[in-house]
């Protein structure tokens, strides 16, 4: 709420990490962690849908530095001459309208890849740690 109401005079960017946007993302993450607290401590509810958060809290330098790897891959491997991986790759999501639709879909496509690859180191018990 600080956040928003500062906005006005100091408006919220992400890209600068203004101290009006600082305030409103760790709002929105308190929130959201109490929300997590409520349903999980509070009302046990221990369900497959928390499956994906043990899989990437388990192993979360190993989930962060294969998107990164990722991600420098799409930008560095050359497909068709001079065309980028990454930009063959996100053309479907482009495609989709709104803009923000695709970019979310392509955001969550990625986001499930770094999974899939996470998600046998998890079944075999196999952690990461420095």
């Amino acid at each position: 709420a600080l956040g928003e109401l500062w906005n006005p005079w100091f408006p919220i960017n992400k890209k600068l990490w203004t101290s009006s946007y600082v305030l409103f993302a760790a709002g929105c993450s308190a929130l959201l962690v109490a929300l997590l607290y409520w349903c999980i401590e509070v009302k046990e509810w221990r369900r497959a849908w928390q499956q994906p958060w043990i899989v990437f809290g388990t192993n979360a330098i190993f989930a962060y530095m294969l998107s990164e790897l990722l991600a420098s891959s799409l930008w560095s491997v050359h497909v068709h001459g001079r065309e980028y991986l990454y930009n063959w790759v996100y053309q479907p999501f482009a495609k989709i309208h709104p803009v923000g639709v695709g970019s979310l879909l392509y955001s969550m496509a990625f986001t499930a890849v770094c999974g899939l690859v996470t998600y046998p180191l998890w079944r075999k018990k196999i952690f990461l740690k420095i």
